[in-house]
């Protein structure tokens, strides 16, 4: 990455790769309970804001956005 990427956020899974080459330093993660392959990276929770959980898909959105749309939307 050339040392030029401010922020990356991605998956685990896309992300250890880079963090096992040393080419990323993992500030925080994005569930509520830390990681076990990362179990020294703290959460945002722990370093930004309580209760801040960042998440890569529905289960993770608000409420409100996971629910269906009526057939007259």
């Amino acid at each position: 990455m050339g040392g030029q990427v401010q922020i990356y956020m991605g998956t685990s899974a896309g992300v250890m790769p880079m963090i096992r080459d040393k080419r990323v330093r993992p500030l925080a993660v994005g569930s509520l309970k830390r990681l076990p392959s990362l179990p020294d990276v703290p959460t945002l929770d722990e370093t930004v804001a309580k209760g801040l959980e960042l998440g890569a898909g529905p289960a993770s959105w608000p409420r409100r956005a996971r629910r269906p749309r009526s057939s007259g939307s």
